[in-house]
């Protein structure tokens, strides 16, 4: 049945061969037009996000004072009501740093004063807005009645109304509250082997690829390419090193005798051998570190509040 919906083509790779190089082209330059639209769309969204949160802000306000005045039911959440009226799903970041701007320049305390500045909220970046919403968050779970008088919290609001950069105070607070020790300032006598340094390049990789996919600034980005390039030389070094290596056992001992030893090597990996999630903490001996803890999702660092910003 004809639906008047237009499909796009599904061709297999090897029909790819008989395919015209006009064509060919044309089908990639869709694909690139969808990527650029894409980024484009979603810089135009983080630009915006600040502003759009308050309209947020403003419609959370207003189903705080329907349900108090009885016009919403009880039972319906603020997520269930702004979709019913705006038409769509109000998304979980935009719900998020609206009930941030509620908490700390809506709200106000006895002598009627707010814990920061519209003025402030608007010059500080977006990355600190949102950790400074976990940290809030954090601290309302905590202490849901004296969060605003707690020493993460009066420590975000410092860091956001001090001129400078305030992105490594939050860093700091939110690992406190996530119980990260602080580095060590001794130094300690750490054996470094070889097959440890592996481990510590790969979880370092894993890290940058979760970095990258969060969409860094522009400035983040090149310190971090510049800085994996001269790690990608010394890697491409090895590598020729690596190959002189592997052609010497090659000359050196039968092929048999390798792959008996590879699979007494590979043996060992897969039973002692745990992959790496995270980058290892530079400080911790290889014989006792400690057993990792449960990661904190991202669920949690983005979790709206339901606050009565009325008060």
């Amino acid at each position: 049945m004809d639906t008047g919906k237009t499909e796009s083509k599904k061709l297999t790779f090897a029909s790819l061969a008989t395919m015209a190089l006009d064509e060919l082209k044309g089908c990639v330059k869709t694909a690139v037009k969808l990527f650029e639209k894409i980024e484009t769309a979603r810089k135009g969204e983080r630009d915006e996000r600040k502003q759009n949160a308050k309209y947020v802000a403003e419609l959370r306000c207003r189903y705080a004072r329907g349900k108090d005045d009885g016009l919403i039911p009880g039972d319906v959440t603020f997520p269930k009501w702004a979709e019913n009226i705006v038409g769509g799903k109000i998304p979980g970041r935009l719900q998020s740093l609206a009930a941030l701007f509620n908490s700390l320049v809506v709200l106000k305390d006895t002598e009627g004063k707010s814990l920061i500045t519209e003025e402030v909220y608007d010059a500080a970046a977006l990355d600190w807005l949102e950790k400074a919403n976990a940290i809030v968050n954090a601290a309302m779970k905590k202490d849901p009645e004296g969060w605003k008088t707690s020493e993460d919290v009066q420590e975000c609001v410092k860091a956001l109304s001090t001129p400078g950069d305030a992105a490594e105070t939050l860093d700091k607070i939110r690992k406190r509250q996530k119980g990260v020790a602080e580095e060590s300032t001794e130094t300690e006598a750490v054996v470094l082997t070889a097959e440890r340094a592996v481990e510590y390049l790969a979880a370092f990789y894993t890290t940058q690829l979760g970095v990258l996919q969060q969409k860094p600034e522009a400035k983040d980005a090149e310190q971090m390419f510049r800085r994996l390039v001269k790690i990608n030389n010394v890697i491409s070094a090895i590598a020729e090193t690596q190959d002189q290596i592997t052609d010497f056992f090659g000359q050196a001992y039968p092929h048999e005798t390798l792959m008996d030893w590879a699979k007494l090597a590979n043996a060992g990996a897969a039973d002692h051998v745990q992959l790496i999630k995270e980058q290892p903490a530079p400080a911790a001996p290889a014989e006792t570190a400690p057993a990792a803890s449960a990661p904190e999702t991202e669920a949690e660092e983005t979790e709206t509040p339901e606050l009565a910003a009325t008060e």
